[in-house]
């Protein structure tokens, strides 16, 4: 057998390892995990998400979701995020992705990832909903831009009175959005929310429990919504 044989064969064999897919059956989840081998990929999306990009598809699939769901979930997606661009091996359960709040068909969730050589992680991002807004600010008008063009993007921004941004603007502007395309828009903690505003379709939406709720289904372009948050006294 020449080197060159010996070495393809080696390398064919490694990429059998690598490459292990155990797919959902018709009745249920897979019966046993999967060894995966791809590229780390972020999604900057109406649903932001992180995906598995796979040099080869797996399960009909040429990326799959990873999601996080035990633990620090928002430390473990945004430890994701830092690796996107990375060539990577990742284990665990492929399951079926049963709900609006999934970006692909298939999901894995809570991942082992292990990077290859010469990956190198981009500097972590801090929560920034997680931020508190300081003491001195007691009203700011707020805004959610919703394009729903294509994959669809959010764009939230903050203003004092003055009209001056506030940053970062997810500490100002919280929102949830579900797995039936409903937007839910609220304040930050202790500010109470009042004239909202919805544009092109103003009134179209419902004020409950001093959050904003709407439906995003018959929006063909996009939607801005903006309304005021001023501080309990």
């Amino acid at each position: 057998m020449s080197a060159r044989v010996a070495v393809w064969l080696i390398l064919v064999a490694g990429c059998v390892c690598v490459q292990a897919q155990v797919c959902p059956s018709e009745h249920g989840d897979a019966t046993a995990p999967s060894t995966l081998h791809g590229k780390i990929m972020y999604h900057d999306e109406l649903r932001q998400w992180i995906g598995l990009k796979l040099d080869r598809p797996a399960c009909d699939q040429s990326e799959i979701q990873l999601v996080f769901v035990t633990g620090d979930e928002t430390l473990a997606w945004r430890k994701a995020k830092s690796l996107s661009g990375c060539q990577a091996t990742v284990e665990g359960m492929i399951v079926e992705s049963l709900t609006g709040y999934y970006s692909t068909d298939l999901n894995i969730a809570d991942p082992k990832i292990n990077v290859d050589p010469g990956c190198t992680p981009k500097p972590l991002e801090p929560d920034l909903y997680q931020v508190t807004v300081p003491k001195t600010v007691n009203k700011y008008n707020a805004e959610m831009k919703v394009d729903l063009r294509g994959k669809g993007r959010l764009d939230g921004s903050a203003s004092n009175a003055q009209g001056r941004l506030l940053s970062p603007w997810q500490a100002y502007v919280k929102y949830m959005l579900t797995g039936g395309m409903t937007m839910w828009l609220e304040c930050a903690d202790d500010f109470v929310l009042s004239n909202p505003r919805r544009f092109p379709n103003a009134g179209d939406f419902d004020v409950l429990g001093g959050r904003i709720g709407m439906g995003l289904e018959d929006d063909a372009d996009h939607v801005v919504v903006t309304y005021t948050c001023t501080r309990e006294k």
